[in-house]
């Protein structure tokens, strides 16, 4: 699972009318939403990605 980088709760992928997309498990109390990237939140990836390279 991927956190939410507002609140920390864990982000849901959702099948919307556009297509598929990530929103926080949180709504309606946190309303944070990013497009899917090939299965994956857009954004929170890449920023999993840097953080791993830091630490290496």
């Amino acid at each position: 699972m991927y956190p939410c980088p507002e609140c920390s709760k864990p982000m849901r992928r959702i099948n919307g009318r556009k297509g598929p997309f990530w929103s926080c498990s949180g709504y309606p109390a946190c309303r944070h939403a990013v497009n899917d990237l090939n299965g994956a939140p857009e954004g929170i990836v890449a920023a999993q990605v840097k953080n791993q390279q830091k630490t290496a």
